[in-house]
């Protein structure tokens, strides 16, 4: 029995739920390729900032994950530098391959838009490991100078700026205040002189999501003593203060920025339709412009859903990596592929400590210990899912 050869090119969360859905599928050889040898689980940073957990959990390793699965799935770790539609081709950083079916899941990182002055030299991200990791030592030497030369006799005011008022910018904003009012008085030490401010330039917090998630999320930050900062749109960013299009001020010792995504899109033989951010332009399918065998899924896709495009999260990456799998099974038995879009059945906000805010099919809304407890379950789960 001839094979067919499915790539995927990247390990991220559409790519490995897509990975799976051929296990056992001896009829496919599936390729998944990273020039990683680990899954980042982006969505858990904010724990990984405040000390609750480290990199190994909040790392998979992809060789033994796939490793589990049956033999007909393998993982190479390689860069992939481009594809060629006409040959049905991939190339690597050290050979070429084949493909029947290709799936493109390379996920996206931290947009550091280039009109604003600065930015990128001046503030830090989480959407990578590194970036985490870079974030969270130097948020922890900031803070361990600030305790050790002004808590006591406060001096002056220590300002965290988080540009981005966003679902990840809302989680380690919440996330590191809890810290500071909790820890700090545990020590013993005052931290009256810590200010934490969200900056974005949308007319709320968490843009469009239900306005009852944003109410209940704007008092649990209020309560942090998270000052909010919405229709402030940044023009510069200098080493201690940022400054916006209106000219105002506002000063700063540490920053990060959560304000958006750009999709890694594959160079190819041929230009696709991309939006501003970089993602491929999809259909219903999830086809890239012009190709039947050949998909984008996950961040790298700008996914709609009745002509509203879906926000790039886990949860819709995970569902597309699945649609298309499961139509590539269809149409190797002849059978027709399936509409399937993403159905988002609910969104849980870390919001500091044991709290948190979310929604389950945009019906209930659920606040406090057992949002947390569910959020916590719904982490869990996916991670079972990945171990080996």
């Amino acid at each position: 029995m001839n094979k067919k050869r499915v790539i995927i090119i990247g390990a991220s969360y559409g790519g490995l739920h897509a990975a799976k859905e051929f296990n056992k599928k001896d009829e496919f050889e599936v390729l998944v390729f990273d020039k990683k040898s680990f899954h980042y689980l982006q969505t858990e940073a904010y724990d990984f900032i405040a000390n609750k957990s480290n990199i190994s959990d909040i790392t998979i390793d992809i060789g033994s994950y796939i490793n589990k699965l049956s033999p007909n799935i393998k993982f190479i770790k390689q860069m992939v530098l481009n594809f060629c539609s006409q040959t049905k081709t991939i190339q690597t950083s050290s050979s070429s391959y084949t493909f029947d079916y290709l799936i493109i899941a390379t996920g996206a990182r931290t947009n550091f838009p280039p009109f604003i002055k600065g930015l990128r030299e001046n503030s830090n991200g989480v959407k990578t490991l590194f970036r985490a990791l870079g974030f969270k030592q130097k948020f922890e030497s900031t803070i361990y100078e600030y305790i050790t030369n002004n808590a006591f006799e406060h001096q002056r005011d220590y300002n965290i700026i988080i540009g981005g008022a966003g679902l990840s910018g809302v989680e380690i904003a919440a996330e590191m205040a809890y810290i500071i009012q909790t820890d700090f008085t545990r020590l013993g030490i005052r931290c009256l002189g810590f200010n934490i401010t969200l900056v974005d330039g949308a007319d709320s917090i968490l843009p469009g999501m239900d306005r009852r998630i944003i109410y209940a999320t704007v008092k649990r930050l209020k309560s942090l003593g998270i000052h909010i900062k919405t229709k402030s749109f940044i023009k510069e960013v200098s080493q201690n203060e940022l400054i916006f299009n209106d000219d105002n001020k506002l000063p700063y010792d540490f920053m990060i920025f959560t304000g958006g995504i750009k999709a890694e899109p594959i160079a190819s033989d041929k230009e696709y339709k991309l939006n501003k951010f970089n993602q491929y332009i999809v259909d219903d399918f999830y086809h890239i412009e012009g190709e039947e065998s050949i998909f984008a899924i996950g961040d790298v896709a700008q996914i709609t859903n009745d002509s509203q495009i879906v926000p790039p999260t886990a949860q819709s990456a995970e569902q597309s990596g699945s649609v298309v799998a499961q139509n590539i099974i269809r149409i190797s038995k002849n059978q027709q592929p399936q509409k399937k879009l993403p159905i988002m059945r609910g969104m849980f906000i870390a919001l500091g400590g044991k709290y948190a805010v979310g929604i389950l099919y945009d019906k209930i809304v659920i606040k406090g210990y057992i949002a947390y407890l569910i959020k916590k379950v719904i982490t869990n789960f996916y991670k079972v899912f990945l171990k080996p």
